[in-house]
C-alpha cells in the first residue's frame, strides 16, 4: 500500500483485517513515500488489535485518525501529542488503559476527540486541555477518570457536543460549564453530583438538544417550565435516577423525549399533561416511573399524539384509565404497574393498535379481560395483567396473539378453565435459540429494552436487557379448574410457566419434558 503515493485520505473502515495495528501502518509507512501525504485514515471496526505506536508520528501530516471499535489495547502514548496537525483522533471503544497524557493539551488544532468506552483512569486535569482552543466535540464516557479543575476555570475551549458520562466531576456542580454557550449535546450522567443545579444553568446562552443528568444525587426542584428559554431547546432530558422533589415541571411543545423516573416528583401529572400550547406537541417519550406522583390520571391524552412509550408505574395515582388514553394511537408501550388504579379497561384502548407492551399489574381493575386485547393488539409482545381482580375465563382470542412471549395474568379471580388454544401461541411454540427483538424507538437516541418484573419460583425478578430471551405464561393464584391442556407442552419455547394455586385436576401431561 505505500506504493500508493497519491492518496491523502484511505478509508477501511469495516474491514475484517484482523491485524497488529503495528504491522498495518507498517505496511502503509514502507517505502515512504506516504509519509509526507496521509492526512486521513480510518481504521474503525477492522477487528485491528496490538497497542498505538511511535510509529504513528512518521506521518507529519495526518489530520484525522479513526481507530474506533477494535481491540487496541494499552496507554496512549506521550509522542501522540507531537501530531501537530491532528484535527479529529477517535479511540472510542477500544481497550486503551493507563493515564491521559498531558501532551493532548498541546493538539491545538484538535477539534473531535472521541475516548469513550476505554479503561483510561486516573486525574484529568485543566492541563489536559490547555491549548484546545478549537475544540468542539469531546466523547469520552465510560471511562473511570477524575476531572481536577479550580472552581474559577474557564475552559478554552466552545463545546458544542460533550460526554463525560462515569466520569468523577462532583459532589458540587461543575461550575466551568456557565462557560460554555454553543452545547447541543450534554451527558455528565454518573458522574457523582451531589448538587442542586444552580439558576445560570437553565439561562446559558445555547441551544441545547440533548441533556443527560441521570444517574446522579441531584436534588432540588426544577423550574416551573423546562425545554425552552429565550435562547434554548431542549428536545431530549434525561434526570432520571437523582433526588429532584416538588411537582413537575411544564414542557415545552418540543420536548421529544423526558424522562424523569425514579426521583422524589410528587403531586399530580395533570399540570405536565394539561397545560396548553399553541403549538403542536412532539413528545414520543414520557417516563414519571418510581415518583411519589398522586391523584388521577388526568384525560387529555388528546393532546400528545406522538407518544410511542408512556411508563407511570410505581406511583400512588388512582382512578381509572383516563377515555383519551385510546386516542394514542402510536403508542407501542404503556406501563401502569404498582399503582391504586380501578374500574374496568376502557374500550378505548383497543384503538391503541401499536401498542406491543402493556404492564397493569398491581393495580385494583376489575371486570372481565376483555377479548379485544386478542382482536385488536394483534402485534403484543408483553401482556401483563397480573396482581389485580380481574375475572372471569380467561378469553380465547388471546390465542391470536402470534408474537406474545410474556403472559402475566397471576393473582387476579379468574375461573373456567385454561383455553386448549393457547397451544397456537406460535411465539411460545417456537423454540428460541434466537432472541425475539422486544425493543421501541426511543425518539432519535437509539432503543430502549423493555423492563419488566416476573414472579419465578416465587422469587421476584427485574429482567430489561435479558428480557429478549425470556419466555414467560403465569397464570398462578386463580380459580382456574379443569386440566392442563396437552397442547401446552408444544410450547416449546416457554422458558417459564407457572400454574401454581389454581384448581387444576387430572395428570400432568407426558410430554412436560418438552418445555
Amino acid at each position: 500500500m505505500g506504493s500508493l503515493c497519491s492518496l491523502k485520505k484511505i478509508k477501511l473502515s469495516g474491514l475484517h483485517l484482523s491485524r497488529d495495528l503495528s504491522e498495518i501502518l507498517q505496511a502503509l509507512s514502507s517505502p515512504g513515500c506516504l509519509l509526507n501525504r496521509l492526512e486521513s485514515l480510518y481504521l474503525d471496526s477492522c477487528e485491528i488489535f496490538g497497542h498505538l505506536t511511535d510509529r504513528l508520528l512518521l506521518f507529519k501530516n495526518l489530520a484525522d485518525l479513526s481507530l474506533s471499535g477494535n481491540s487496541i489495547s494499552g496507554s496512549i502514548p506521550v509522542s501522540l501529542g507531537l501530531l501537530a496537525s491532528l484535527r479529529t483522533l477517535d479511540l472510542s471503544q477500544n481497550r486503551v488503559n493507563g493515564t491521559l497524557p498531558e501532551s493532548i493539551g498541546q493538539l491545538w488544532k484538535m477539534e473531535k476527540l472521541w475516548l469513550s468506552h476505554n479503561m483510561l483512569e486516573g486525574v484529568v486535569s485543566e492541563v489536559h486541555f490547555a491549548n484546545l482552543t478549537r475544540l468542539r466535540l469531546f466523547q469520552a464516557s465510560g471511562n473511570p477518570l477524575v476531572l481536577e479543575a479550580s472552581p474559577e476555570w474557564v475552559p478554552p475551549f466552545q463545546l458544542g457536543v460533550m460526554a463525560l458520562s462515569s466520569w468523577h466531576l462532583g459532589p458540587k456542580f461543575p461550575s466551568w460549564l456557565r462557560s460554555q454557550r454553543d452545547f447541543v449535546y450534554l451527558d455528565i450522567s454518573v458522574t457523582g453530583i451531589i448538587d442542586t443545579i444552580p439558576n445560570w444553568f437553565w439561562n446559558l446562552s445555547t441551544i441545547y438538544f440533548s441533556l443527560n443528568l441521570s444517574h446522579n444525587q441531584i436534588y432540588g426542584e426544577l423550574p416551573h417550565r423546562i425545554g425552552t428559554s429565550p435562547v434554548a431547546d431542549l428536545v431530549y432530558v434525561d434526570l432520571s435516577f437523582n433526588h429532584f422533589d416538588g411537582p413537575l415541571p411544564c414542557l415545552s411543545s418540543k420536548v421529544n423525549t423526558l424522562d424523569l423516573s425514579n426521583n422524589l416528583f410528587s403531586g399530580p401529572i395533570s399540570n405536565l399533561l394539561c397545560s396548553k400550547m399553541e403549538e403542536p406537541y412532539w413528545l414520543e417519550i414520557l417516563h414519571l416511573a418510581d415518583n411519589h406522583l398522586s391523584g388521577e390520571i388526568p384525560d387529555c391524552w388528546m393532546n400528545w399524539p406522538n407518544l410511542v412509550s408512556v411508563d407511570l408505574e410505581n406511583n400512588s395515582l388512582s382512578g381509572v384509565i383516563p377515555s383519551s388514553m385510546g386516542s394514542l394511537n402510536l403508542l407501542q408501550s404503556l406501563h401502569l404497574r404498582k399503582n391504586n388504579l380501578s374500574g374496568v379497561l376502557p374500550s378505548s384502548l383497543q384503538n391503541c393498535t401499536s401498542l406491543l407492551a402493556i404492564d397493569l399489574g398491581e393495580n385494583h381493575f376489575v371486570g372481565n379481560i376483555p377479548g379485544w386485547i386478542g382482536e385488536k393488539l394483534s402485534d403484543s409482545i408483553i401482556i401483563s395483567l397480573g396482581s389485580n381482580r380481574f375475572q372471569g375465563q380467561i378469553p380465547d382470542n388471546l390465542c391470536s396473539l402470534s408474537y406474545l412471549t410474556i403472559l402475566d395474568l397471576a393473582h387476579n379471580n379468574l375461573s373456567g378453565t385454561i383455553p386448549n388454544c393457547f397451544m397456537n401461541l406460535s411465539a411460545m411454540a417456537a423454540n428460541q435459540n434466537s432472541s425475539n427483538p422486544i425493543s421501541y424507538a426511543f425518539g432519535h437516541f437509539g432503543t430502549s429494552l423493555e423492563t419488566l418484573l416476573l414472579m419465578i419460583k416465587g422469587i421476584l425478578l427485574e429482567y430489561s436487557s435479558t428480557l429478549q430471551l425470556v419466555t414467560s405464561m403465569d397464570l398462578s393464584d386463580n380459580n382456574l379448574a379443569g386440566e392442563i391442556p396437552a397442547g401446552m407442552t408444544d410450547l416449546l419455547g416457554l422458558r417459564f410457566l407457572n400454574l401454581s394455586n389454581n384448581h387444576l385436576t387430572g395428570r400432568i401431561p407426558k410430554n412436560r419434558g418438552n418445555l
